[in-house]
């Protein structure tokens, strides 16, 4: 009788290590793509944050420009 329940809990334990194996598989496959999208997205914000010299600039001129059309109306 104890080896029938012996064998019936080791055959149990194959199937639930298999359903473990597939789980751990799927989990690993949502991991890679979370973590290759993150990568990308920080190389976006990296490229970004490269041209914040650039965006200020641009800003200053915008607002310089904006100064000089404003002087230019007033008499």
């Amino acid at each position: 009788m104890s080896v029938v329940t012996a064998f019936s809990v080791s055959e149990q334990i194959t199937d639930v290590g298999a359903y473990a194996g597939l789980a751990s598989i799927l989990g690993l496959a949502v991991l890679s793509l979370l973590y290759f999208g993150q990568a990308r997205e920080l190389r976006r914000l990296r490229d970004w944050a490269g041209r914040a010299p650039e965006r200020t600039a641009e800003l200053q001129e915008q607002a310089n420009q904006a100064a000089a059309a404003s002087a230019q109306r007033r008499p």
